[in-house]
């Protein structure tokens, strides 16, 4: 089997970071980013699964203050 790791919310937030700032320089709507994170917040089954993962609420967060 494989093992399952889990990484913190801290390390899942700059993940988030990254991602946005890859999307930016690369010439994509960093706003995309944002919506794809808002459209599975809203699946709570989902986020079973994702649970290593800061809630939606907080990447939206955190995603929104890096845009602006």
């Amino acid at each position: 089997t494989t093992p399952i790791v889990y990484f913190s919310n801290g390390f899942e937030l700059e993940a988030d970071a990254q991602g946005i700032d890859l999307m930016t320089k690369a010439g994509y709507n960093p706003w995309a980013g944002y919506r794809m994170i808002e459209k599975i917040s809203g699946d709570g089954y989902l986020w079973r699964f994702l649970r290593s993962h800061p809630n939606g609420q907080t990447r939206l967060t955190h995603i929104e203050r890096q845009i602006q």
